[in-house]
């Protein structure tokens, strides 16, 4: 639910349009190119046709990110895919909050905007959920156990209460999944085009990134402790959320390559990090911040 762009289609059709135009430019072919140019622009067109104030932001970001991420691509060379996506991605927050600034626009109402749609999504999320709660069987089920209609109405308050800071953390929300649509985007492209664009994407192991992005965790704290102004510790805690994101898959990228599970005890750790997800969450957020001074991967594996 606290996905900001609905559906996930309006960020990743875009994105893939953008990558076969360039991979025309390159040599590609150019029906591929066009397809997805046309399918992006129905997609577009279809959802800001009616969208109210939240579907007109979302519009705006995905055609603003994608069309960035092709000049980026254009100009770039061949590099890896997460630098030019996290510059794709910091160009258009700051065009974004420039945009902002201009028209006078108070951060306040952006944020009781994606308050209100994250409500309206809450709504219809709980009907879905008290329909199935209606059901003879599922009322059955709960006269056997008293205790599951304590645990749904506890489930039912935790909901209620997300999308206010759900609303205070949506540039970290929209980063990260911008991100993960992009990199998405990236995988289908080189399936579907012989025209590199850069390297491929590694496997959860190989998961790294330029040690200096530590400085972006490093200032969402800086602000979030030291500034007086409430608009700059907003921004710092976004920052917080997002760098935390990127250093714990860096984190689990480590812990998958010194543990080098077998098919059997990577489902034994993915439930475990499902049942067990604030003490594996935050045992890989510290092993991704170490790694930023030890480099594990690069030493040499031990042998027991």
């Amino acid at each position: 639910m606290l996905g900001p762009v609905e559906p996930g289609s309006l960020l990743l059709v875009p994105a893939l349009a953008a990558s076969t135009a360039n991979g025309w430019w390159r040599g590609g072919r150019l029906w591929l190119a066009v397809a997805w140019l046309a399918l992006g622009g129905l997609i577009v067109v279809r959802t800001a046709s009616g969208a109210g104030a939240f579907g007109e932001l979302a519009v705006g970001w995905s055609v603003l990110v994608a069309a960035v991420l092709g000049m980026v691509t254009l100009v770039g060379g061949p590099r890896a895919f997460l630098p030019r996506a996290l510059v794709s991605i910091a160009i258009a927050l700051g065009a974004s909050g420039a945009l902002l600034l201009s028209s006078q626009t108070p951060l306040v109402r952006v944020i009781s905007i994606v308050e209100r749609e994250y409500r309206s999504r809450l709504v219809g999320s709980l009907a879905s959920a008290n329909r199935m709660l209606a059901a003879p069987e599922f009322q059955a089920q709960m006269a056997e156990r008293p205790s599951g209609e304590q645990f749904m109405a506890r489930a039912e308050g935790q909901l209620r209460s997300l999308p206010r800071p759900g609303a205070q953390l949506f540039p970290a929300f929209l980063a990260l999944e911008t991100l993960a649509a992009l990199g998405l985007a990236w995988a289908l492209y080189h399936r579907l085009s012989r025209v590199r664009l850069g390297p491929q994407l590694a496997t959860m192991r190989g998961f790294r990134f330029n040690d200096q992005l530590v400085w972006g965790l490093i200032a969402g704290i800086m602000l979030l402790a030291l500034s007086p102004i409430a608009e700059m510790r907003w921004v710092g805690v976004n920052l917080l959320v997002f760098f935390g994101a990127l250093y714990l898959v860096r984190g689990m990228g480590v812990l998958v390559w010194f543990l080098n599970p077998g098919r059997a005890m990577t489902v034994l750790l993915s439930i475990a990090a499902v049942f067990l997800w604030p003490f594996v969450g935050a045992t890989a957020l510290a092993v991704g911040l170490i790694d930023t001074w030890t480099d594990w991967r690069h030493r040499a594996r031990p042998t027991h």
